[in-house]
């Protein structure tokens, strides 16, 4: 009877350290699923274009001082007159319940425009004069690959976050457009003139890469199944985009003063919105994991 009761006993605390064991194996297995996840999605925006000018470049050098050309240093646009677009994809992994890692692929165009003047007036007549004025609209096509910590200090299904990364554009394609107008006073009278677009291509004119540090904030929104978010972000460029070998190979592919590139490096605006898709979900009814 001593030998069953201790045999009983001993099958008891094996089995209750046993089922113990497996249930705290339970346990940090599902702390570690729930405490993860990840997210797929797409997104597009718009974003804002402003150069930062290194060193300015002209067509022309003069060598008669007396020569009359008003504004030859070009005028560019502000920030919000370059109004470009981006679409992509974004993937991101929440690995607490504060960061997440996220990179965001996308089709990036830039763009930023100046203007630019030529004047020229009889030496003999000084009513007989010619004014040109040209518009230049420069048109970057990127592939875009950025990648950010995101922190997210407060919230559940809605949580605004922070953001802090680098990226790394690859250029694609690069356009530019011109239009000519002006002001004829050589014809015997005074003639307004405004000319058709012109249009190029001027990808060699630019080196390929474009990298710079970005910071930003937003928010997303859990709705069921789906994940909404806002995005904004600021993007510094750290180098010079123009290639310097190639400065003065295209200036007289399309007439207009101004076409010889300044030395610079952009700066964007870029804001977005776009959904993510959780790839983690609870067991019981389906559900996404929520950190």
């Amino acid at each position: 009877m001593t030998r069953l009761i201790a045999l009983f006993l001993v099958g008891w605390v094996c089995s209750f350290t046993i089922g113990h064991a497996q249930k705290g194996k339970y346990r940090t297995s599902s702390n570690l699923f729930s405490s993860t996840q990840g997210f797929i999605g797409i997104y597009s925006g718009v974003n804002f274009s402003s150069p930062l000018i290194s060193q300015s470049y002209s067509d022309y050098t003069l060598t008669d001082k007396e020569v009359n050309i008003l504004n030859d240093n070009k005028q560019y646009e502000s920030l919000t007159k370059n109004t470009g677009s981006l679409f992509g994809l974004s993937a991101a992994f929440s690995f607490s319940k504060y960061l997440t890692l996220a990179i965001s692929p996308a089709y990036n165009t830039y763009k930023y425009k100046y203007q630019s003047q030529f004047s020229w007036q009889d030496e003999e007549n000084f009513n007989n004069s010619l004014e040109h004025t040209y518009h230049h609209e420069q048109i970057l096509y990127y592939l875009s690959l950025p990648l950010a910590i995101r922190f997210s200090p407060l919230g559940r299904r809605f949580r605004p976050y922070l953001q802090a990364g680098g990226y790394y554009n690859l250029l694609l394609n690069a356009q530019k457009h011109v239009i000519t107008e002006g002001i004829d006073l050589a014809s015997g009278g005074q003639v307004n003139f405004k000319e058709a677009p012109q249009t190029t291509d001027i990808s060699d004119l630019y080196i390929k890469s474009n990298a710079g540090i970005l910071a930003g904030a937003g928010a997303s929104y859990y709705l069921g199944t789906i994940i909404f978010y806002l995005d904004g972000q600021y993007r510094y460029g750290l180098h010079n985009v123009v290639s310097a070998k190639q400065r003065f190979s295209g200036s007289r592919n399309i007439y207009g003063f101004g076409n010889v590139q300044d030395n610079l490096s952009l700066k964007n605006i870029e804001v977005s919105m776009g959904c993510y898709f959780p790839l983690k979900f609870l067991t019981k009814d389906f559900k996404p994991v929520i950190l």
